[in-house]
């Protein structure tokens, strides 16, 4: 059984968490990325979703931006994908999109998008003026929220950074409800040592909790993860990073685009 003393309740009618603001520091970059965007202050997007900072590789293996999105709402929302438009690149492509890591960012929290910067966009001066939008969500045939209602749960986890390419998760789920978690997956989100997300955790294999019960598990985040969202797409070093877990439903974020960025839907 689940002592409910040890776990730190956590509900999917959470109150809205405190805010992380986003900061101008620069910790432990990659040598391909001389320079680290970040927001002075987080900016409203509309529908309750706050973009609180954003990040910029160069790197060899192509050009990538992620941003963190937050949650201001007390419900779970749909992630949203984000398109960006860069007015300094002077190309018919200076637009692109970055899709959310997590179907679902759960209510006063952080999830980030991911993508492939716009074709052509190599020097920083590319990206002085950034234009955001978040895009309407696609028909996905269902809601993912759906999966989450009714869950009661908290999550433990201890990391070590074994080396500075190696990050140890060891978490644990205990189900504080009478619903069963069936079939989710945990995904996590690694802030480096300031406080910045850098990328995620690749996403656990289905777990299953029945109500009372709880589950431990490792994660390993290394180098040779191949996605988009590797946190050494955007820094060196994992020393002093930070990983935070939630429970997600187990259908893969779709690849929506964002008509909204394309030339012929922009004003003007």
């Amino acid at each position: 059984m689940v002592d409910r003393n040890k776990m730190t309740r956590r509900s999917l009618i959470a109150a809205t968490s405190a805010v992380l603001l986003p900061t101008l520091a620069r910790a432990r970059a990659s040598k391909s990325t001389p320079e680290a965007y970040a927001w002075p202050a987080s900016v409203d997007l509309g529908g309750e979703i706050q973009l609180l900072d954003w990040r910029l590789s160069l790197a060899d293996n192509g050009a990538r931006f992620l941003a963190e999105i937050r949650n201001a709402s007390s419900e779970a929302l749909i992630a949203p994908t984000l398109g960006v438009v860069l007015p300094n690149l002077k190309s018919a492509n200076n637009f692109s999109w970055a899709n959310p890591f997590t179907p679902v960012i759960h209510p006063g929290e952080s999830t980030f998008v991911v993508g492939l910067a716009p074709t052509g966009s190599h020097g920083l001066k590319d990206w002085e003026t950034v234009e955001w939008t978040k895009c309407q969500p696609g028909d996905v045939g269902f809601d993912p929220r759906a999966r989450l209602e009714g869950l009661d749960y908290a999550i433990e986890s201890a990391v070590t950074v074994r080396q500075p390419d190696w990050m140890e998760c060891n978490m644990s789920v205990a189900n504080l409800g009478s619903k069963p978690i069936r079939s989710m997956r945990l995904a996590g989100i690694v802030r480096d040592s300031v406080g910045r997300i850098c990328g995620g955790t690749p996403f656990s294999t289905l777990i299953n909790v029945v109500g009372g019960d709880e589950l431990e598990m490792v994660v390993n985040v290394r180098p040779v993860m191949q996605m988009n969202a590797s946190p050494f797409n955007f820094i060196d070093d994992l020393t002093g990073g930070t990983a935070s877990f939630s429970v997600q439903p187990p259908g893969a974020v779709v690849n929506q685009g964002c008509p909204a960025v394309m030339p012929w839907n922009r004003e003007g």
